[in-house]
């Protein structure tokens, strides 16, 4: 997995990286090498992902419908952990060692109090 940002060289958005090249997306396009793998035909037999223009209305429909979304919570936990545990090490000034099968800090247990805040009075968990 490579995560970077900040970088002017660095494009924001997803690349998909397969056995005939690469598609790269973000909110604003899609680009691809080779550019033929724009124009290709997606075949029966192969995934096809449903168009999305609204991630909210997709939402509300899938609250309404009990379909799973396109971007489940499960993968949006996975995109969004390595950043927190980077938030982390940086404010702490340590190296976090990770275990993801447990979702948990490893060896560190003032890290490990930062993956969470104390919720609002009355709510609780």
């Amino acid at each position: 997995m490579l995560i970077s940002g900040g970088y002017g060289d660095v494009r924001p958005g997803t690349r998909w990286i397969g056995e005939q090249g690469w598609v790269w997306v973000d909110r604003s396009g899609i680009d691809a090498s080779p550019r033929s793998l724009l124009s290709s035909r997606i075949r029966p037999d192969e995934v096809r992902l449903p168009v999305v223009t609204s991630h909210h209305r997709q939402f509300i429909d899938c609250v309404l419908t009990r379909a799973e979304t396109l971007a489940p919570a499960r993968v949006a936990l996975r995109s969004a952990t390595p950043g927190w545990l980077g938030t982390i090490a940086l404010r702490t000034g340590r190296t976090i060692r990770w275990d993801p099968v447990r979702q948990k800090i490893l060896d560190d247990s003032a890290a490990e109090r930062l993956l969470a805040r104390t919720p609002r009075s009355p709510w609780s968990i």
